[in-house]
């Protein structure tokens, strides 16, 4: 599924056009953008697209401080539209770093070098949206919000819940793989509840479909993507958290 920004605005004359094309994409997600206190809004809310706001209007005619001040808003909305632009943009992680990524997770360390995780990578849309909301709500959160931040895309970490060291081995392939998304220029976050989520019967028949027999429990989804904004500053170390007996 692709993203599509369309805008039009003011008169029926434009935004009737938009909503065409919009309608005409309508298996793709499609942002409208326009301002909120014009015509569009309204009718771009009855056909139940996602409207992302502006303030921009029409230019003045003539040269005055209007037109200055138009000056000013125009770009100050293109400003915005940039900031909507990089918000949402999907940004898919390409199957190349993602297989990089699930190699460092292969090669962790595991109990008797058993190698009991296993992965599953999840970059479907409607799939990754479902397993979502299914955390969200697991996580008490309102409808709607999302605990993946945006994440495009999400490796699943499971262990086979019959080797007593699989919750460990399977955090060792989470770790690797952390390490590995941040030497190739992508932010990853541990996102917890995986567990809870393959207890269900939902999880249980998503393992069915994919041919994964036995049991196991989840350990976490590394939820990966493209940073928005600055890289996060790191916490100062607390101290007094090493001991030495020499």
């Amino acid at each position: 599924m692709s993203r599509y920004f369309i805008t039009g605005g003011g008169t029926g004359g434009h935004i009737y056009p938009a909503i065409a094309v919009a309608e005409a994409l309508k298996d793709e997600e499609i942002f409208y953008v326009g301002n909120p206190k014009n015509l569009e809004y309204d009718i771009v809310a009855q056909k139940g697209f996602k409207f992302l706001g502006v303030n921009v209007h029409g230019m003045p005619r003539k040269l005055s401080f209007d037109l200055f001040k138009w000056g000013i808003q125009l770009l100050l909305a293109i400003l915005k539209s940039c900031y909507y632009i990089k918000k949402y943009k999907p940004d898919a992680v390409g199957q190349e770093l993602l297989d990089q990524i699930i190699e460092a997770g292969l090669y962790a360390a595991s109990g008797k070098g058993q190698q009991a995780a296993i992965i599953i990578q999840v970059t479907k849309k409607e799939l990754r949206d479902k397993i979502v909301e299914m955390n969200a709500e697991i996580g008490g959160w309102d409808k709607g919000f999302d605990p993946f931040y945006g994440a495009p895309a999400m490796l699943i970490v499971l262990g086979r819940k019959d080797w007593p060291t699989h919750v460990y081995d399977g955090s060792l392939v989470m770790g690797n793989m952390m390490l590995a998304a941040h030497e190739l220029g992508l932010g990853s976050c541990w996102i917890h509840r995986a567990k809870e989520e393959f207890e269900t019967e939902w999880g249980k028949e998503l393992l069915k479909s994919l041919g994964i027999e036995g049991e196991y429990e989840g350990i976490g989804h590394c939820a990966l993507g493209y940073i928005d904004g600055e890289y996060p500053a790191e916490p100062a170390r607390k101290e007094n958290r090493v001991y030495y007996v020499k």
